[in-house]
């Protein structure tokens, strides 16, 4: 999330891009009128997503406990 993805290898960048924290510095990023506009929708809803699916299964995982 500190350091550029561009200069790694390609299977060291894809866990780089999969990385929900890099999602969310992408987001708080654009929040301050950084990086290019056309990607908010995106990258927003990834994250969104992702910390639904998360919330889902920690509710989940406590029910059955």
């Amino acid at each position: 999330m500190f350091y550029p993805l561009e200069p790694l290898p390609t299977w060291l960048r894809l866990c780089g891009f999969a990385n929900p924290m890099r999602w969310h510095v992408d987001v708080r990023r654009l929040t301050v009128g950084l990086g290019h506009p056309s990607t908010r929708g995106r990258r927003s809803s990834r994250f969104v997503l992702f910390t639904r699916a998360g919330f889902a299964a920690t509710i989940r995982s406590r029910a059955d406990a």
